[in-house]
């Protein structure tokens, strides 16, 4: 109706499930040609696996917190000596939104990758050594550990599912289920 063609080449199918093979009665077709599934799927910049496991999710969202370090740590380089708090406004800025990202549906499990990229960001502003003691190094920033900052927002999102949509609106209508 609209002369719009699909791309076959581009497009796939993800199935989300425990384990196993898919069965063929769940293998889409298009024009009688079969769509490829696929194991990962990259959606609003959130990695999804057919397995809903986050470690893939949570690896990716580390390595691009730790490439936006290199451009806070460039900062730092080009300005000379940077002050402690604007290093970590720019962390709060630049960096957290990385590590935060889709937090609200990821969970409250206390995330090792995130952990490290924040903790590392730390003790690169202190100038301490990479054995230093974590609980030590985020004391001694005033910051708290990143697994606050995600299981917050995680509450917050649950907060406003229950108490804000109604029952028509689709995140409260997947809550129910």
């Amino acid at each position: 109706k609209y002369m719009l063609n699909v791309n076959l080449s581009k497009t796939n199918f993800i199935v989300f499930r425990n384990c196993g093979v898919i069965r063929g009665n769940k293998k889409p077709y298009f024009n009688g040609i079969q769509v490829q599934p696929c194991t990962y799927y990259k959606y609003l910049g959130i990695m999804f696996s057919s397995s809903l496991s986050w470690s893939v999710p949570i690896k990716t969202l580390a390595q691009q917190a730790s490439k936006a370090m290199l451009v806070v740590q460039n900062i730092q380089h080009l300005c000379g000596c940077v002050p402690a708090d604007v290093c970590f406004r720019l962390f709060d800025k630049i960096i957290a939104p990385f590590l935060l990202y889709g937090s609200e549906i990821s969970g409250y499990e206390v995330r090792k990758d995130i952990e490290d990229v924040h903790v590392k960001f730390c003790k690169y502003v202190l100038g301490v050594a990479r054995n230093t003691l974590n609980c030590t190094i985020l004391g001694e920033c005033g910051k708290l550990s990143s697994s606050v900052m995600y299981v917050t927002r995680c509450i917050k999102y649950w907060l406003r599912i229950v108490q804000v949509y109604d029952g028509n609106t689709y995140p409260k209508c997947c809550y129910d289920i």
